[in-house]
């Protein structure tokens, strides 16, 4: 599996093109505000995007999700619980851009649930706090995990904006996280990637 992070985009947010180098079939983790950019990279790697699977529904992470959508023909996968989010300009946050982003999932995800890329199996694992249908996607045999806004190097994602809990959040990282292999790297919504053992023992926020 090959993976491309797209990070050019003004809010910092990580967009994350990850695909089989042999059959070319993959997946978009996000879809933030850089269109540009990920059409560009999925035609320079000869990507057949089979989904698009939103980490949440914040407009930093679904903002161009209808345009990818329609340029590849994937279906947009959330967690059912961020539905709404997605297709409320006011929960989502585009209204405080000057925008009016609504984003109709295709597919509702559910904890356990499994997107196989050629074989290689991405497992759905939710983590409601930085909003209530966050989710991290999880891939054992390359021993990484995309968390999104709920896990970051030394840090986590906020839980005073609509719809967050910190308690939920923590609680999350603590029980479904955590309980990965140390050994297994995180590759989150912003910033850079780090690894779980490292979070478990040194990040503060959950302590």
């Amino acid at each position: 599996m090959k993976l491309i992070t797209i990070d050019g985009n003004a809010m910092g947010q990580n967009i994350y093109l990850y695909f089989d180098e042999n059959t070319r079939e993959g997946v978009l983790i996000d879809a933030g505000d850089s269109e540009a950019e990920i059409a560009d990279a999925i035609s320079q790697n000869g990507v057949t995007i089979k989904a698009i699977l939103l980490t949440h529904g914040h407009y930093d992470h679904i903002a161009c999700a209808n345009e990818i959508r329609a340029l590849t023909g994937a279906e947009i996968c959330c967690h059912a619980a961020e539905k709404n989010m997605l297709e409320n300009p006011e929960l989502n946050l585009s209204t405080r851009f000057r925008r009016l982003i609504k984003v109709t999932p295709d597919r509702l995800l559910a904890d356990g649930d499994i997107f196989d890329i050629a074989g290689t199996k991405l497992r759905v694992i939710h983590t409601p706090g930085h909003s209530p249908g966050c989710l991290c996607f999880y891939d054992e045999k390359s021993a990484l995990v995309f968390t999104g806004d709920t896990l970051f190097k030394d840090a986590v994602g906020r839980s005073d904006l609509p719809l967050g809990s910190h308690d939920d959040l923590v609680s999350g990282i603590k029980e479904k996280l955590f309980s990965l292999p140390d050994n297994v790297k995180a590759y989150p919504g912003h910033g850079e990637a780090t690894d779980i053992g490292y979070e478990q023992r040194f990040n503060p926020f959950c302590s």
